[in-house]
């Protein structure tokens, strides 16, 4: 489920000012890819030495926009970012308020990317 929301806040760029037009692999003139190369969460901030009250996650991919012909013309390595969350004694909540970070930190670097490939146009 974390892979597809992913995939769907990039493919949903620019968000609702804009349309974002997919053509099928055989119609495009090049194909974006990329590898998630980790994704991790870590506390950042303690109550006491035992209780974690805020986390975050990190998230690290490479990628490439590869023509017809196999010519790599973009490639972005190691693009990274991070999103604090607050954690509670709720199991239910942490998973939600991780989802949620996840969510943000995706559309953020979705963002980025966005960005970094229309900068020279």
């Amino acid at each position: 489920m974390k892979e597809s929301l992913r995939i769907n806040l990039f493919l949903n760029l620019p968000g609702k000012e804009r349309k974002v037009w997919r053509a099928t692999p055989d119609d495009a003139d090049a194909t974006l890819k990329g590898i998630i190369q980790k994704i991790r969460t870590r506390t950042i901030s303690r109550v006491g030495t035992q209780v974690a009250s805020e986390r975050e996650v990190v998230m690290t991919l490479d990628l490439r926009l590869i023509k017809q012909n196999g010519e790599i013309i973009w490639t972005a390595k190691g693009l990274s970012g991070r999103q604090a969350f607050d954690v509670s004694d709720q199991k239910l909540e942490n998973d939600r308020n991780e989802t949620l970070a996840i969510a943000i930190l995706s559309e953020r670097i979705a963002q980025r990317i966005f960005s970094r490939l229309t900068d020279d146009f």
